[in-house]
């Protein structure tokens, strides 16, 4: 019973890492990303309404942090709307062991839902930054967006 519950979780893993996608046309704009992922293909990336948005972030953390948080935003003709529902703990949220230390390499991860009642959206940036507790910035990135039906 055992083996079959671990080869459960491990074709899940396969199937959410099949998914992500390297993203090289998102703006950086802060922090010391290695590697951007995302489950789009896609400039911008076309985010689905009642759907979710998975993003994947490989990262060197700053300095020594207890805390990390998080923060997510839709840049609409510059105005920038908090996403809601967004969970902001950058470690339990993100999938990250805290405390980190400076210099470490750690991999982001989170799925935000995406509200079937938000408006049809021709073009947006996400924007996503990760800041610890002294406010340095672990990463933040512009990833082009629409949101459709």
């Amino acid at each position: 019973m055992a083996q079959i519950q671990v080869l459960i979780a491990l074709a899940l893993i396969v199937a959410v890492s099949a998914d992500m996608h390297v993203i090289n046309f998102a703006q950086k704009c802060g922090g010391n990303i290695i590697e951007l992922r995302a489950d789009c293909d896609s400039n911008p990336c076309v985010v689905k309404k009642g759907k979710t948005l998975g993003v994947e972030v490989d990262f060197q953390a700053p300095a020594n942090a207890n805390k990390l948080t998080a923060d997510v935003r839709a840049e609409i003709m510059g105005l920038k709307l908090k996403w809601p529902g967004f969970n902001p703990d950058g470690c339990q949220g993100g999938q990250i062991q805290c405390p980190v230390k400076s210099g470490q390499k750690l991999t982001y991860k989170y799925t935000a839902n995406v509200n079937p009642n938000y408006p049809t959206v021709p073009f947006l940036n996400v924007e996503w930054t990760l800041k610890d507790e002294s406010g340095n910035t672990a990463f933040c990135f512009k990833l082009p967006a629409k949101v459709q039906p």
